[in-house]
């Protein structure tokens, strides 16, 4: 099997680029606040993962299941978008790494045979959203856990109020229901950026933490530090299962300052399109504008039925 390029500076004619839309975090694209919060998810998601059969619902371009797989016994990465996947296939490609082309209501994984689902910033991406728990549920284990993440209503608004491809984002209190009508035992934190990105379990007032730090290709757990200043809580992280949950006793900061400099560092890229590719978005947009639409009216007529 070919080697992973797992390179931070990419040539500007590799052919593993992925246009960047705002849907999803590309690893080219320099975006700080996204970057350094989606690693930190991934990076908090380790000590969970160690030794197990991982799958990253929603993986995206696969930077997160390549992390993941340094630490799992296997992962398997989903998500709809073809694109996505033939990128990942051709950037992270390992002998304990799969990728696959599939929804999140209806994944090609047997029943009860997976231990842990990460699933980062997906949930209110769709309207079915309950389908999408029942249906990691029914993927999990007895035993497995739920890692799972999206952004805080209440305080998101302020920060992007009109994320187009965000169809229902959930308040605290919806999520945590969410989550909680299906396991029995359920750990709510919240992540905060601050110099880097901070995740603090709401159980606990003050505390001492992990840091973590890293980039695309290496993520680093480094010390504990004395509770930092920390201000608007712009995601939800929830851990989640029907049966006790290990290590969940300490909070954890991911140090920003590596992966800012890697990204100031990187040649910036050019995001001009093709003719072909403007070509095929010119056709696609009227059928995704029909699609958006068709999900917003069905949902309304579905809560007026009696």
């Amino acid at each position: 099997m070919v080697a992973g390029n797992n390179k931070v500076f990419r040539e500007l004619t590799s052919n593993s680029f992925m246009k960047y839309t705002g849907e999803r975090l590309t690893t080219e694209f320099q975006n700080t606040f996204g970057v350094i919060e989606h690693l930190h998810r991934y990076a908090f998601a380790t000590k969970f993962v160690k030794n197990k059969c991982v799958l990253d619902a929603a993986c995206g371009e696969g930077y997160g299941s390549n992390i993941l797989s340094n630490y799992a016994k296997e992962v398997t990465g989903v998500d709809i978008d073809e694109e996505a996947i033939e990128h990942a296939k051709d950037e992270y490609s390992k002998d304990n790494l799969v990728f696959i082309k599939s929804d999140i209501i209806n994944i090609p994984i047997e029943s009860n045979s997976i231990d842990c689902i990460v699933s980062f910033e997906t949930i209110e991406h769709t309207f079915e959203q309950e389908k999408t728990i029942i249906e990691f549920k029914r993927i999990l284990k007895e035993d497995g856990i739920l890692i799972i993440s999206s952004p805080s209503k209440e305080n998101y608004q302020k920060r992007d109020p009109n994320n187009k491809f965000h169809l229902k984002e959930l308040t605290d209190d919806e999520f945590s229901v969410l989550i909680s009508t299906h396991f029995s035992n359920v750990e709510f934190y919240k992540q905060y950026f601050v110099a880097g990105s901070f995740i603090r379990d709401t159980n606990q007032s003050v505390c001492f933490h992990e840091e973590y730090s890293g980039n695309f290709t290496k993520i680093k757990n480094e010390l504990d530090l004395e509770d930092k200043y920390y201000n608007i809580d712009f995601f939800n992280l929830i851990i989640a299962s029907n049966s006790k949950i290990q290590g969940l006793n300490t909070n954890s900061i991911f140090d920003g300052t590596k992966a800012v400099n890697t990204l100031s560092n990187m040649k910036i890229i050019n995001h001009t399109q093709s003719i072909r590719t403007r070509t095929k978005e010119f056709f696609s947009f009227p059928f995704f504008v029909f699609k958006k639409v068709y999900c917003i009216l069905n949902k309304k007529i579905s809560e007026h039925e009696f």
